[in-house]
């Protein structure tokens, strides 16, 4: 079985930090850097305190306007819907392929379609 990276976080109040945020934009900005050297991305982000500005030269903030929760609320259902879809549909087809049998690294699976849909 192939190793995984995987990063946990701990927080004492279980919300995002401006130190988790920093760490995992740079990794977001390595990992995109390394398949895509010569792209520039941008992030649709919400204005809470721990979205602090960390520069990359391949990552661009678009922060929605503060207090626009009512308004792009419906993000939720159309844009994040899609992606929760393709997921689900995408790990359904792993189970399958692999078996409940076969099952036991479910981090591993998680971690291949990350990757893959970046």
């Amino acid at each position: 079985m192939q190793a995984v990276n995987v990063v946990m976080y701990y927080s004492k109040t279980s919300w995002m930090n401006s130190s988790i945020w920093g760490w995992e934009m740079q990794r977001l900005s390595k990992h995109l850097r390394a398949k895509y050297p010569s792209r520039k991305f941008a992030l649709l982000l919400d204005n809470v305190g721990s979205h602090k500005i960390v520069e990359f030269p391949n990552l661009h903030y678009i922060y929605l306007p503060k207090n626009s929760t009512a308004i792009t609320q419906p993000l939720d259902c159309s844009t994040f819907a899609v992606v929760k879809n393709k997921y689900a549909s995408w790990l359904m087809k792993k189970y399958v392929e692999v078996g409940p049998e076969n099952w036991s690294s479910v981090s591993y699976l998680v971690h291949q379609f990350l990757m893959n849909w970046i």
